[in-house]
């Protein structure tokens, strides 16, 4: 119309005719060119998303925008982001724009005035150095403008270097079962057929081993064993140790024959699908002692070459458990002091009169390698990779803690002195008292951290990628005197950092799948040993998408990093939306995810929607990995959430419904993944 080429142009009502491009500013039409062709190249600046970003004073800023592979108008477009900004002052002004909502990478000048020439050298208007790109801080990007001045930035992101895969959480004990408890048989055999008509590479677990106190499978009574809640009865029949009529014995006495969790008290009443952990624990045990009286008579050769092959835990494993049923459950520091102290004569005497117990705790195990192996392989059959889980922390009460006392910050009588814990945050004003023992990470660090490569490699056997829970006490923990009753008093510790990852690679090798939970405080420490380290984090989009340092919804995920609607200690997206956001947070995330607030009437059908969506966006991310917790993909409220934390009781009991995970839904999340391309 003229004025592009600092030209009047014709006056009203012709004003927007085309004008005659032949007179004008020659250098400024090459510009308004160079700027079209820009925008014409790229979806971001044509169709994108127009964020504004800052407008005080004589700064504007705006950003477009295009992610999930879609423009704003919901047509396919190419990724991408540009920040423009103008200083229509005569004074320099630096400003930190908020695009931590869209943006993980590092921008550079692409259309540059004058004063941005030298940017792609490294050098500041002045002539003076500076880095060649701009990083984002924090969800902030720094940018000064000088007088009179525009520019325009593109984000820029490495190649991507990893194939993109996508995942469910489920737990096993969460499956179907008539034995009042998920298992390891049939129904996971078909959820391995579920994930793979869905298109999913990843199946990610809770950990394997026996629960401890509240039913935790954070708090395990070992690092190495296997949960004999999981094994099938139907499996073991399979293999001869059981008859129909044992197998007719356990589902009576559950009182139902089909999928049971009444019976016993307990501190919440159990619906029709959750675990009851007492009853199908007693009834499960009197299964496996009649397996156990069959088994003896004739036990497999490979028996035997099991119970050498993990002798290093497995001994002691059953002598502790063997000792805790003699003792009535009590905690090993309760024992009598020579057996609590390890001294050789009690040990010797313990293995003499619990023979049978002894050797009942290895078979337990024995069954749940082989039953695992099993779907383990039958896993890797369909091109499924199972994610394990591993806590930092053991407790107390627990067979690793007894055995090998020196490896823990403990005083004279075994009991810990300092407990593991975190200080107060999103989920709890009081912090998170754990009451694990800590370890004495100078002990361990004398052998090259035997003890630990131990651990890792046992599980990599049963797994195929590892997540070290609460990956941040590597660099350091808090440490909280055990008179405590809440975790607000405590004080930072340094932890083995890199040291113990490295002794990790050099023992078990170099290409280790770990994945780094990194979530609460990220302080220096912890982002510079998960960068040194060049593990992927974890990006939780319940926390992500309000805490990204800018007044919008939304998140932003770099590639090597998994990513995840919720966690098991998350409520569901769908009671999240509900139940946890303000009534403005709820506006901001139904916006981000274009979706349209609800009404008072449509709360749990737009809560179901954002759930939806939400999952869309993960698998929409950058991020290498997306995971759903499988509430979240059949967009279940919040009363089916797994865990609160900071609760002791009622959690780690919801079983998802049989038929639930269907054709319908394996079709429609299958369609996600490709469209996505994971």
């Amino acid at each position: 119309y003229g004025d592009e080429i600092a030209m009047q142009g014709y006056r009203d009502p012709y004003n927007r005719a085309p004008y005659d491009w032949t007179g004008g500013d020659a250098a400024l039409r090459v510009k308004v060119r160079e700027a079209t062709k820009l925008r014409n190249e790229n979806d971001a600046l044509s169709t994108g998303e127009f964020i504004p970003l800052f407008a005080e004073g004589d700064i504007y800023a705006y950003a477009r925008v295009v992610r999930g592979e879609k423009d704003q108008f919901g047509e396919p477009a190419a990724n991408g982001a540009f920040v423009v900004a103008l200083n229509r002052g005569r004074e320099a002004v630096t400003v930190e724009l908020p695009v931590g909502d869209f943006a993980t990478g590092k921008f550079l000048p692409v259309y540059k005035t004058d004063p941005w020439k030298n940017a792609e050298d490294g050098k500041e208007p002045d002539g003076s150095a500076k880095p060649k790109f701009l990083p984002i801080e924090g969800g902030k990007l720094r940018v000064t403008l000088p007088p009179l001045s525009a520019g325009i930035w593109q984000e820029k992101r490495p190649p991507r270097r990893f194939p993109r895969m996508a995942g469910v959480l489920l737990h096993p004990t969460s499956l179907p079962s008539p034995w009042g408890v998920g298992d390891i048989g049939e129904t996971a055999e078909r959820f391995l057929d579920f994930l793979q008509k869905a298109g999913q590479q990843v199946w990610q677990i809770l950990p394997l081993g026996p629960v401890g106190p509240g039913n935790s499978p954070y708090q395990p009574p070992s690092a190495f064993a296997g949960n004999p809640l999981l094994l099938s009865p139907e499996k073991i029949a399979a293999d001869g140790w059981l008859t129909d009529e044992d197998l007719a014995w356990g589902k009576n006495a559950l009182g139902v024959a089909r999928s049971y969790a009444g019976g016993a008290p307990q501190s919440q009443p159990c619906t029709g699908s959750a675990v009851n952990y007492v009853r199908a624990g007693a009834v499960k045990a009197g299964v496996l002692r009649r397996a156990w009286q069959r088994f003896q008579k004739n036990p497999p050769q490979d028996f035997a070459a099991f119970c050498e092959k993990e002798a290093a835990w497995l001994d002691d494993y059953a002598l502790f458990t063997a000792a805790s049923e003699e003792s009535g459950g009590k905690a090993w520091t309760d024992w009598e002091p020579a057996l609590r102290d390890r001294e050789p004569a009690a040990l010797d005497a313990l293995r003499k009169r619990a023979e049978d117990a002894i050797a009942f705790v290895k078979f337990q195990q024995y069954l749940f390698d082989r039953q695992w192996q099993v779907l383990h392989r039958l896993a890797a059959s369909k091109g499924i990779r199972i994610f394990g889980d591993m806590p930092l922390y053991l407790a107390q009460n627990s067979a690793d803690v007894w055995a090998n006392p020196k490896l823990f910050a403990l005083g004279k009588d075994g009991r810990a002195e300092k407990v593991a814990g975190v200080p107060p945050d999103y989920f709890s004003e009081d912090g998170q008292l754990w009451g694990n023992p800590l370890y004495d990470w100078d002990e361990m660090k004398k052998d090259g951290f035997a003890w630990w490569a131990g651990r890792v490699a046992r599980l990599f056997d049963l797994v195929d990628i590892v997540r070290i829970d609460h990956f941040r006490g590597l660099a350091s923990y808090w440490e909280i005197d055990a008179k405590e009753t809440t975790a607000k008093n405590g004080q930072w510790k340094k932890g083995p950092g890199i040291a113990l990852l490295h002794a990790l690679r050099q023992r078990l090798g170099d290409h280790l799948a770990i994945v780094a939970e990194d979530l609460g405080v990220q302080t220096s420490d912890v982002v510079q040993l998960l960068e040194t380290s060049g593990l992927p984090g974890m990006k939780v989009m319940e926390f992500e998408c309000l805490g990204n340092g800018t007044p919008r919804a939304g998140v932003a995920a770099q590639e090597n990093s998994v990513i995840y609607t919720g966690t098991h200690d998350n409520n569901t997206a769908a009671g999240w939306y509900e139940g946890d956001l303000s009534y403005e947070d709820r506006a901001k995330v139904a916006a981000w995810l274009g979706v349209m607030p609800e009404t008072q009437e449509s709360g749990k059908e737009t809560a179901k929607q954002i759930a939806e969506k939400l999952v869309e966006a993960a698998y929409a991310s950058d991020a290498r990995l997306a995971i759903v917790p499988a509430q979240d993909l059949l967009g279940l409220g919040g009363k089916h959430r797994m865990n609160l934390p900071g609760t002791p009781e009622g959690n780690w009991s919801w079983r998802i419904k049989d038929g639930k995970l269907n054709d319908e839904a394996a079709k429609k999340i299958a369609a996600l993944a490709k469209q996505y391309g994971r």
